[in-house]
C-alpha cells in the first residue's frame, strides 16, 4: 500500500488458472498448442557432428625367411604396413533431413618384405597422370534422406579415386604362406551349395523390388569409381626390369529419376 501511494499507480490484480481453465480458454479462443508451436525451419540444423581421425594404421607381421641355414627366422617380422589417413565422418540432422559423409584422404600400402624394391609402396592414390598424388581423396562418400530440394527421397554419392597395386612375388609368396590354413574344407556338395546360394539371393532381390514398389522410394545416385592400375613387375629390385601393366579403367553410375507416378507404372508393368 506504501508503495501504491508513493507511485500513484494502482497494482494489476494477478490471475491464476487451473490447466482445465486454460484449456477452456484455449478451446475457446480456437488455439491449437500442436499445431500453432512454432516449428524450426526445414534448412535449421538440429545436430551437427564431425569425427576426425589422423590415421588408422594395420601392421601385418610374420614369421622372417631367413636367407642362411644357421641363422634363425624372425619370429615378428613386418609382412606389410597398411594406412588410412586424414579420416573424417560428419552428421547433419533437420527437421526432415538426414545427412551422412564420408572422406578418406589417403590410402597406402608398405611393402616390407621384397629387398631393395622401387616400389616400397605396394598400394597409392594415383592422379590422373599414374603419378602419386597426396591432393586426391582416396574415398568421398555420402548419404541423405529426404534432401531439402525434394528431387528424391535418397540420394547417394561416392567417390573412388584410383590406386597404383604393385604385385611382386615375393609378397605374394608371404601372403599364400601367412594365410594358408591347415585345416581341410569339405567340398562334398558345391553344386548344392551354391544353388542355395543362388536361392537365397532371388528370394532377396524379389523381396526388395516388391518392397520398392509399395514404399514407391525414389533414390538418386551418383557414383563414380576409378579402378585399380595393377603393376606386376619381373624384378621389383631391378629397374630396368620388364613391367606388366593392367588398367581395369572406371566404372560411372548415374540414375536417371523418373517421376514416382512414372516409376510405379515401369516398376509393375507388364
Amino acid at each position: 500500500e506504501k508503495q501504491q501511494q508513493q507511485t500513484g499507480v494502482q497494482a494489476t490484480p494477478e490471475i491464476k488458472l487451473t490447466r482445465e481453465q486454460m484449456d477452456e480458454v484455449y478451446e475457446l479462443v480456437g488455439y491449437n498448442k500442436a499445431e500453432d508451436a512454432v516449428k524450426p525451419p526445414p534448412e535449421y540444423k538440429l545436430v551437427d557432428a564431425t569425427l576426425t581421425l589422423g590415421a588408422i594404421n594395420l601392421l601385418l607381421t610374420g614369421e622372417a625367411q631367413s636367407r642362411h641355414r644357421c641363422v634363425p627366422a624372425a619370429a615378428n617380422a613386418p609382412l606389410l604396413a597398411c594406412s588410412l589417413e586424414g579420416i573424417s565422418a560428419a552428421f547433419v540432422k533437420r527437421p526432415d533431413n538426414v545427412g551422412l559423409a564420408l572422406d578418406v584422404r589417403r590410402f597406402h600400402v608398405d611393402d616390407r618384405v621384397t629387398p631393395h624394391t622401387h616400389f616400397p609402396q605396394m598400394v597409392a592414390v594415383v592422379g590422373a597422370d599414374g603419378a602419386a598424388s597426396d591432393e586426391l581423396s582416396f574415398l568421398e562418400a555420402s548419404f541423405e534422406l529426404n534432401p531439402l530440394d525434394k528431387h528424391a527421397d535418397v540420394v547417394v554419392a561416392a567417390l573412388v579415386n584410383s590406386v597404383n597395386v604393385v604385385v611382386t612375388k615375393p609378397v605374394v609368396d608371404r601372403l599364400l604362406k601367412f594365410f594358408a590354413s591347415r585345416a581341410r574344407v569339405s567340398v562334398a556338395s558345391p553344386q548344392d551349395s551354391a544353388s542355395s546360394s543362388i536361392w537365397s539371393t532371388v528370394v532377396a532381390s524379389r523381396g526388395q523390388l516388391e518392397y520398392a514398389v509399395q514404399q514407391h522410394k525414389t533414390m538418386d545416385v551418383s557414383v563414380t569409381v576409378h579402378g585399380p592400375c595393377v603393376l606386376v613387375p619381373l624384378d621389383a629390385s631391378d629397374a630396368r626390369s620388364s613391367l606388366v601393366v593392367l588398367d581395369l579403367g572406371s566404372l560411372t553410375l548415374r540414375s536417371q529419376l523418373r517421376p514416382k507416378d512414372g516409376a510405379q507404372e515401369w516398376l509393375t508393368g507388364p
